[in-house]
């Protein structure tokens, strides 16, 4: 998240901005968040889009290490 967020930065800075809201949505929350806290002087107001501020559970941490345990098996048939 760290890199996303300096990446941003920079983005920001090629543009000749020094300062700028920042919006996240699902990871690009927590990326928003990395900002924030690498460049508090830059954030002009933060928004979060299904995502937290909160840290992640260590149960929500392992269902996002293996995406595909949260899915059944059930197979589907789209004809």
């Amino acid at each position: 998240m760290e890199s996303m967020a300096a990446f941003a930065w920079q983005a920001l800075q090629a543009e000749g901005l020094s300062s700028a809201v920042v919006i996240g949505h699902s990871m690009g929350g927590y990326i928003a968040l990395a900002f924030a806290e690498a460049y508090p002087d830059a954030v002009e107001g933060l928004g979060l889009f299904s995502s937290t501020a909160r840290p992640d559970t260590e149960e929500k941490k392992k269902a996002a290490a293996n995406p595909s345990a949260s899915c059944n098996n059930t197979a589907w048939n789209l004809s």
